[in-house]
């Protein structure tokens, strides 16, 4: 267990080191190294906790390195993202996380902040783009797939919401972003 956390030990304060290094060149902010930099310090608690209790076990319960199923939470907040970049394009995630992403950046930030593959996102999009008022676009999507059930029921309960009630509702499923439990 010591080795296993010497060596974590040694990978974040490696990515600390690269964060500052980054942070210190001009015009160089962004959410990414923010939420990176969270991230850190977060394990740099549970290495720390880690060291004044050994005798704990500590599960990993999701992290980019492991390829395990969503849990139903996580997977209904991908949903829900899904259909708010239907409806109303990348600009709502741009006003949610107050940035200027093109399409592209808003994948990718999505993908690093849910810990999903872009092409889950832009697939999850694409389902909801037959069946979905889309304000900013006319996708076609996957118009040869039937909506599944569970597309359908945020579908269903979002459809009279006005944007600033998505916008808030996305807000909320970002929020909800890996966790590393006891």
């Amino acid at each position: 267990m010591k080795k296993l956390v010497a060596e974590i030990e040694k990978h974040v304060y490696s990515c600390f080191k690269e964060i500052a290094d980054h942070t210190m060149q001009s015009e160089i902010l962004s959410p990414q190294i923010k939420t990176i930099n969270e991230d850190l310090k977060s394990m740099s608690k549970i290495i720390e906790e880690m060291k004044e209790h050994p005798s704990l076990e500590f599960t990993i319960t999701r992290g980019p390195a492991l390829r395990e199923k969503k849990p139903d939470e996580e997977k209904e907040d991908l949903i829900k993202i899904a259909y708010g970049l239907s409806r109303f394009g990348h600009e709502i995630i741009n006003d949610v996380a107050r940035c200027d992403f093109n399409q592209g950046e808003t994948f990718k930030y999505l993908s690093n902040r849910k810990r999903v593959k872009v092409n889950t996102l832009k697939n999850y999009r694409d389902m909801f783009d037959p069946y979905v008022r889309q304000e900013k676009s006319n996708r076609k999507g996957w118009h040869q797939k039937e909506l599944p059930p569970s597309f359908m029921q945020i579908k269903e309960l979002w459809d009279d919401l006005d944007y600033s009630e998505i916008k808030e509702l996305i807000s909320d499923a970002l929020d909800h972003h890996g966790k590393i439990i006891e």
